[in-house]
């Protein structure tokens, strides 16, 4: 199992990580370091032109994308990412978009792998783990933290 947790000093309105994304299966171009914006709202991840282009990727296919801005047709990339704490997912199917403030959007498709938690309790915490160890259930868990029955 991977878990990673990001405390921010202060409540945040965007969840944002570092991560590496590299060409798929492929050590002989260096990986680039990116600012990954966490989307629950994106079904797919999707990445921007400084990632395209540092890592010379070519498409293998297109996909109609529904996005803020309306439908279009986007090129797809396979390349391998690397979140916190060394959570990998190999083989990412992506599409390229235009991203404000990031370099990587990380929608659905990697955080369903998984299981998260948000807490803002004046400042924000946000936790990953995968792959999903079961369902967290914020009904079921006591003042304390404890389960209950």
């Amino acid at each position: 199992m991977f878990a990673h947790t990001e405390r921010f000093p202060a409540k945040v309105d965007a969840l944002r990580t570092s991560a590496v994304v590299s060409r798929f299966r492929d050590a002989t171009m260096q990986p680039v370091c990116a600012v990954a914006l966490w989307d629950t709202g994106a079904s797919h991840s999707v990445i921007g032109d400084k990632i395209v282009d540092a890592l010379q990727l070519e498409p293998f296919n297109y996909r109609e994308v529904y996005g803020v801005n309306g439908i279009y047709m986007s090129p797809l990339y396979v390349i391998d990412l690397q979140l916190p704490n060394g959570i990998k997912i190999e083989g990412l199917s992506v599409s390229r978009g235009d991203l404000f403030a990031s370099d990587l959007l990380i929608g659905m498709d990697v955080i369903g792998l998984g299981d998260m938690a948000v807490s803002n309790s004046g400042k924000t915490t946000f936790s990953i783990r995968m792959p999903s160890q079961g369902e967290i259930d914020f009904t079921r868990v006591s003042p304390k933290g404890d389960q209950k029955k």
